[in-house]
């Protein structure tokens, strides 16, 4: 593509961004002194259209850009060093969060605050969770509070409830058999023969036992799934192309269906650590985000979790402030 088309381009992309309206010819020429008339101007953007870098969404309508003018816009256009220092460093403070999980969150939060669009963090298995520690708390005297801390440090807790009455005394000395037995080990070492060894230890309750066993075994099974944070939805409802309550709706179900989402992140990215990955429109490999851009990265968070970030929003969103938002999380973790 020659020098002018370039230009001419990228003027409609800045436009389009911030305007969300289709940009004219006599836009450019009164507001990127090109110096080049409306007429040379029209017959540029024609050129553009039928290179499908740019379409007219009416007959009567200026021009927006296409998919393929973004990845363009992109790959060649885009400035470097026009962010403002308040996006350099994304600064959250992990001093008062207790889990991996508060901590995704918060990231999610403050992306999404910043980008003005839908933030989605996937945290991802790595390595097998083990059990870190267990304890048994009493309720009342046929129930009582199972909490199960892993080695991610997640941590879930459950009511049991069981048929006969169990004193502190004991609930105390199971917690003690548990933890001895239990400690470091991974699903494949929850086996029925560990559960019979520490029923025979500890026989007056082994359908308690029977039942921690199987929560033991649905927490660690469940760490096997890829967990899923978004934040920021309501962000695309301000976006005047996202008015259609149609299209509100396809992006919601979309979001809320993990396959879907797993099936974004999969397309997009490979292991590399630290690499910007842009997908635009039919890129991205769902019908129902053609109208959209994700802008994503492979991310090692706290204690060694390994996860995506995707930012998400339309087609025409700010893709160098978006870019600097994802970079300054890598920034903020070498500091």
């Amino acid at each position: 593509m020659d020098l002018r088309k370039e230009q001419i381009l990228k003027a409609i992309i800045k436009e389009y961004i911030f305007g969300a309206e289709p940009v004219s010819s006599k836009t450019i020429v009164n507001r990127y002194g090109l110096n080049v008339s409306s007429a040379t101007i029209r017959n540029e953007m024609a050129a553009l259209e039928s290179l499908g870098y740019i379409k007219q969404p009416h007959i009567s309508s200026g021009r927006i850009p296409a998919s393929s003018g973004y990845r363009y816009y992109v790959d060649f256009l885009m400035d470097d060093d026009n962010i403002a220092d308040e996006f350099n460093i994304i600064d959250i403070d992990t001093s008062n969060i207790k889990n991996i999980n508060n901590y995704l969150k918060e990231v999610a939060i403050v992306l999404a605050g910043l980008s003005n669009y839908t933030v989605i963090i996937t945290e991802e298995k790595q390595g097998e969770d083990k059990i870190h520690h267990l304890k048994l708390v009493g309720l009342l005297e046929d129930k009582a509070l199972l909490v199960l801390v892993l080695s991610s440090q997640k941590v879930k807790d459950y009511v049991l409830s069981f048929l006969e009455k169990i004193s502190e005394e004991d609930l105390k000395k199971l917690t003690d058999i548990l933890n001895y037995y239990l400690i470091d080990k991974n699903i494949e070492g929850i086996t029925p023969e560990l559960k019979q060894e520490i029923i025979n230890i500890f026989p007056s309750s082994p359908l308690l036992v029977e039942e921690i066993f199987k929560i033991v075994l649905k927490a660690l099974n469940e760490e096997i799934k890829v967990d899923i944070i978004v934040e920021g939805v309501k962000n695309i409802f301000k976006l005047p192309e996202f008015s259609e309550v149609k299209k509100i709706e396809s992006f919601i179900n979309t979001l809320e269906d993990q396959g879907q989402l797993t099936k974004i992140f999969n397309n997009i990215l490979g292991q590399e650590k630290g690499k910007i990955d842009i997908k635009i429109g039919d890129e991205i490999g769902l019908e129902e985000l053609n109208d959209f851009t994700v802008i994503a990265t492979n991310c090692s968070f706290c204690d060694g979790v390994q996860g995506k970030i995707g930012i998400i929003g339309p087609t025409r969103m700010f893709y160098e402030k978006n870019i600097t938002l994802l970079e300054s999380l890598f920034k903020q973790k070498e500091e």
